[in-house]
């Protein structure tokens, strides 16, 4: 009877046909069957026979039917497999990245039609599908070369030059058609095209045993059932035991940080996450923060972003994750590290499994577990995957020490010094701000929109929108919401002559008298601004802490409200994802808190006021 040897000899014969990357899969259920000790003559034929058939078959017809009951057809299937086989060789070669990522964002563009992914392989440099399915090493790279280097000029601007470079040519010759037929069976084993795998499978399985005795077929596919049953216990096994002593990093993407609620207020429309005003700036800063982010050259690599409170380093780093998303989508695993994550001491047992950018804002405020972290990093040995981490901060001075050689570390820094926020220099940007954001305004007033003065038509308020203090997104949009303080209708020209910390104490008493309206049932408007100061300064409160929260402050507060009935105000007021929620942006928390204390204690706003400068 023949052995394993035999039967992989017989598969291997079929792998030459035109379905050969498809039947690979099958080899190791061959092997299984081989050793069940089934009478040689059968088997033997059957597959012979069921080889035969399917490499007399086309790749189109072959792929056809494995897709049947996915929403993968041929062209789709291959433009995946292409991209994940480029992925591979850059994974290899950490090299090229101009090249690499030019592809990427080609085939991933083309990936989100029909029509799009139709226009890979149908131009003036065609590249058949079924073809490239099927075509021999030699002239499957002599067909498919002119189509990389299309793909590359058709998305970058300004085109590399459009030949490949001697080294890459020679590995992507060697290597990109076996990383190819990999990716498909990988593909075809992925959940989006489970089911069509598993009737590829069956139906492999079927035609075997309809060349068997009718007993023979039963037995096979009771043994394969209960080997694949068993195998696939243990992966999920050791994948769970993986998941617990290594977890991967807990970054928080920009969507799950994206408030879907309604707005309980005017300063919901500066949260960065909301993209109330369309982004303009910086793009050259984003530019060289996306090629440092794809770059090969170090496989853990960090940098600090540093400006001033109101500057927009959080706005900045959503937009620098949401563009790589948009250029690369499903390559990386990116967002926000929660800080509680670092102080929880997990961060030494982290890990990533794809390439990955880890933003943390407030980065001063976790030196401590930040150092561990890095520390850990920096012992770690090589690494399957890139990681990036950006920390962002108001100032540097408090970062410098995790650039001290004396700790291991330093070197995991991609400069050497924090990169500064640039300036949003251009007046008609500041200008275009300012309209956006007092459009937004109204629009949630439901009031006409107030008009700033036409260009040339008043030359203070000029004057003012050109000074470095409306070089800060948040100052310029902070001046829109302040136009509606007070009674009588919008003033924009008066809110554009404030400095800084007078928006911040303007929009900061808007916000004090939002809450006062709360105010009820035994509930006084003095308590509701004096919890939104104890809320501000703990940074928020969780469900379970409200009640407690709430009990304290009463007491010492002298309020003679029940809990209830303090309990439905705040929530009314300052609620939130169950909780309660400070005050925000920080520079007008900070407004609120002074605001607060000042009245409680009866201290001026004057000597505080440098604070928040």
């Amino acid at each position: 009877m023949p052995g394993v040897r035999e039967l992989l000899t017989a598969g291997a014969a079929a792998l030459t046909g035109s379905p050969g990357i498809l039947i690979g899969p099958t080899l190791a259920t061959l092997a299984k069957w081989a050793v069940t000790g089934k009478p040689a003559e059968a088997l033997g034929d059957a597959v012979a026979s069921v080889f035969s058939d399917l490499a007399a078959e086309s790749a189109e017809d072959a792929i056809e039917r494995i897709s049947a009951g996915s929403s993968g057809d041929l062209e789709r299937i291959l433009a995946l497999a292409i991209r994940d086989a480029l992925r591979i060789a850059y994974k290899n070669l950490k090299a090229w990245p101009e090249w690499f990522v030019a592809w990427d964002a080609r085939l991933s563009d083309a990936l989100k039609s029909p029509e799009a992914t139709e226009s890979l392989f149908h131009s003036e440099t065609p590249a058949n599908p079924v073809y490239l399915a099927q075509a021999p090493a030699a002239e499957w790279w002599e067909k498919f070369e002119p189509v990389l280097v299309r793909w590359a000029g058709e998305w970058s601007a300004p085109p590399p030059v459009l030949v490949l470079p001697p080294l890459l040519r020679d590995h992507l010759t060697a290597n990109l058609q076996p990383y190819t037929h990999a990716a498909v069976l990988h593909l075809l084993r992925g959940e989006a095209n489970q089911r069509a795998w598993v009737a590829y499978q069956q139906r492999f399985l079927e035609r075997i045993a309809a060349q068997l005795p009718a007993d023979s077929g039963k037995e096979i596919r009771a043994i394969d059932v209960k080997l694949d049953d068993l195998k696939s216990d243990i992966a999920k096994l050791s994948e769970q035991v993986e998941r617990l002593a290594h977890p991967l990093i807990p970054i928080a993407t920009v969507a799950r940080r994206t408030p879907t609620g309604r707005m309980r207020s005017d300063l919901d429309l500066l949260d960065p996450y909301r993209r109330t005003v369309r982004y303009q700036g910086r793009e050259s800063q984003l530019d060289s923060m996306l090629q440092w982010v794809a770059s090969a050259r170090q496989p853990i690599s960090i940098r600090v972003v540093v400006g001033r409170a109101g500057s927009g380093k959080t706005r900045f780093a959503i937009e620098l994750l949401n563009l790589l998303e948009e250029r690369h989508p499903g390559w990386f695993s990116a967002g926000f590290l929660p800080k509680p994550e670092l102080d929880q001491g997990a961060p030494r047992t982290w890990r990533w499994d794809r390439p990955t950018l880890v933003v943390l804002d407030y980065a001063s405020a976790v030196l401590t577990p930040l150092r561990a972290w890095f520390d850990a990093l920096s012992r770690l040995e090589e690494q399957e995957h890139p990681l990036r981490i950006l920390l962002l901060d108001r100032q540097a001075g408090s970062l410098e020490s995790l650039r001290n050689p004396s700790w291991g570390h330093a070197d995991l820094f991609d400069d050497t010094k924090p990169d500064p926020l640039e300036e949003i220099e251009d007046i008609e940007q500041r200008r275009e701000q300012l309209k956006a954001m007092l459009h937004a305004a109204a629009t949630r007033r439901g009031v006409p929109m107030p008009v700033p003065p036409p260009p040339g038509t008043n030359g203070e308020f000029e004057r003012r929108l050109a000074l470095p203090l409306f070089a800060d997104p948040l100052c310029v949009q902070m001046a829109a919401l302040a136009s509606f303080a007070g009674d009588g209708p919008p003033r924009v020209v008066e809110a554009m002559a404030m400095n800084r910390t007078g928006l911040a104490f303007a929009l900061a008493e808007m916000e004090r008298a939002r809450l006062r309206r709360f105010a009820g049932d035994g509930v006084s408007p003095e308590f509701l601004t004096h919890l939104a100061v104890c809320v501000t300064l703990t940074g928020g409160l969780e469900e379970a802490e409200v009640d407690e929260a709430a009990a304290r402050e009463a007491k010492a507060f002298g309020s003679g409200a029940s809990l209830e009935s303090c309990r439905e105000a705040v929530k009314r007021a300052m609620g939130g994802g169950g909780g309660l929620l400070p005050v925000k942006p920080d520079i007008i928390g900070e407004a609120v808190v002074m605001l607060g204390t000042q009245n409680e204690a009866g201290s001026g706003a004057n000597s505080e006021s440098s604070q928040i400068r």
